[in-house]
């Protein structure tokens, strides 16, 4: 039921997160749309469904290849490698072209800060490899017997917005989208029987979705607070649904498969694309916003895509782009 459509959502997680750097996350950045413009609301709804998303399509996917006890060492070397390393690479370019252009996410503190501590959209980053660490090593050892109990106790320390002082690592982070990372093993664990109810499970939803959009949209002025938080009932009530709406309802599309490398690409390296369109615009003196909206997502998307496939021919690249060890070419014996 939901394996078959998690491509096509992904693609549309990475088209949310596209869109929200190409319209900016303030007043003050992007395309400067006013906090009172419709857009801005609609940025605002999205968040609450954005990263809950890539989370819960990677505790799917992680539920879909079960790891042995003996194998987790393996599993996390792996995870670190995939991250870790492309990360550092994308953190110390943005570094780098921040500090040209005088933007605002060159780091408060030392250097050193932005890569330890969260820093633009690679926090995320941090974070689930947290839960890989810790969560994951946790479900192996117990053999996901307190799946639901551990999804209980971090939807509750969500909602208490229980963390920790020093928030290194994005640890904080990481107890934030525990509870969507969960949701997709859940989702993924009781497959079958969701496939049996999906009529079902679509219904209720969709109707708790539209309950916590509601809660929002009956009078959006005066709930500025509640868009702003990130840790009340109103966001996890639709970040859990829409996760399993979504899986629940999109289409399948073959022609996907194998979309997750190409994602990972663009989630790190879209943010330069948007930045230049944006930039190449406003230099020709182009400010409509149709027009903006259009380019920086084309851009967005392209510069890393054409990253990716450059990456594919050539191992050292690829190593760095997405911390893929370099292959072996495989010698034939000629048989005589």
């Amino acid at each position: 039921m939901f394996r078959a459509r998690i491509e096509p959502v992904r693609l549309l997680a990475v088209l949310m997160l596209v869109t929200y750097h190409v319209v900016g996350d303030t007043a003050e950045s992007g395309l400067q749309i006013a906090d009172t413009h419709p857009l801005r609301l609609v940025m605002s709804l999205l968040a609450d469904l954005r990263m809950p998303l890539f989370a819960c399509i990677s505790g799917f996917l992680y539920a879909l290849k079960p790891v042995s006890p003996a194998a987790y060492p393996t599993f996390i070397r792996g995870k670190f490698r995939r991250l870790a390393v492309p990360a550092t690479i994308c953190i110390a370019g943005f570094l780098g072209a921040s500090q040209v252009m005088g933007t605002k996410f060159m780091p408060q503190g030392p250097i050193w800060h932005a890569f330890v501590f969260p820093y633009a959209h690679f926090w995320f980053l941090q974070a689930i490899f947290l839960i890989f660490v810790f969560y994951c090593g946790f479900d192996i050892l117990t053999r996901g017997r307190l799946l639901l109990v551990s999804l209980t106790v971090a939807c509750a320390v969500y909602l208490l917005r229980l963390g920790f002082p020093s928030n290194v690592m994005s640890v904080n982070h990481a107890l934030y989208l525990l509870p969507y990372f969960l949701t997709g093993i859940v989702m993924a664990r009781h497959e079958e029987r969701a496939a049996r109810w999906r009529p079902l499970v679509i219904l209720l939803s969709a109707a708790i979705l539209a309950l916590g959009v509601g809660w929002v949209l009956r009078d959006p002025g005066q709930n500025t607070a509640m868009l702003a938080s990130r840790h009340d009932l109103q966001s996890l009530m639709v970040g859990m649904s829409g996760a399993v709406l979504l899986l629940g309802i999109a289409p399948r599309v073959t022609w996907l498969n194998g979309f997750g490398s190409l994602a990972f690409t663009i989630y790190l390296y879209h943010i330069f694309g948007t930045s230049l369109a944006r930039r190449a615009l406003d230099a020709a003196g182009i400010d409509d916003l149709t027009v903006h909206i259009c380019a920086g997502l084309i851009c967005g998307l392209a510069l890393p895509a054409a990253l990716y496939l450059l990456a594919a021919q050539h191992n050292l690249l690829n190593f760095g782009l997405h911390g893929r060890l370099p292959t072996r070419p495989v010698r034939h014996k000629i048989s005589t």
